[in-house]
């Protein structure tokens, strides 16, 4: 069966909550944030990371009605937006779906004729997704080792970011 894609809503709270806490539990070297963290928000404060405007949205990828799989996107500037917050659910992975996502994001941003780039942190604890980012056309710039320079800590990110 195939994927529908579509932005988040209000509508879609108990998913979207569920979704990002388990992201968060079984995936934290992937994210800015921790469960602890989001796991004390309030409905309002997930209502309002899913607000879409002309700045930022939240893709959603559904399978059977289900959410499965999430990418965010948020203007930084005039010229460059940045991904965030990706996350499918493993048994989804290898389905396409989180290509799919991309590339609905990628197109969005693109149709905004002042978006120039597009960039996102990656860890190199998840060599499908820099896999699937460089297929995409994503290069690396940069890694940002936090406090662990081999690069072996939570805080270590590959920065990557495509040009539209």
């Amino acid at each position: 069966m195939s994927a529908e894609f579509r932005k988040l809503c209000a509508a879609d709270l108990a998913e979207f909550k569920a979704l990002r806490l388990y992201a968060l539990a079984t995936s934290p070297e992937s994210f800015g944030s921790n469960y602890a963290r989001e796991a004390a928000y309030s409905d309002d404060k997930f209502v309002h990371l899913m607000q879409a405007d002309e700045a930022r949205f939240i893709l959603g990828g559904f399978k059977q009605g289900n959410l499965v799989a999430m990418m965010g996107i948020m203007k930084l500037d005039q010229i460059s937006a940045q991904i965030w917050g990706v996350f499918a659910r493993p048994e989804i992975r290898g389905q396409g779906i989180a290509k799919s996502l991309l590339k609905r994001i990628i197109a969005t941003a693109h149709e905004n004729s002042k978006t120039k780039y597009i960039r996102l942190g990656v860890t190199p604890r998840s060599p499908a997704a820099i896999g699937l980012y460089e297929k995409m056309g994503f290069e690396r710039y940069e890694v940002e080792a936090g406090n662990d320079t081999d690069c072996g800590a939570i805080e270590c990110e590959i920065l990557m970011k495509i040009s539209l």
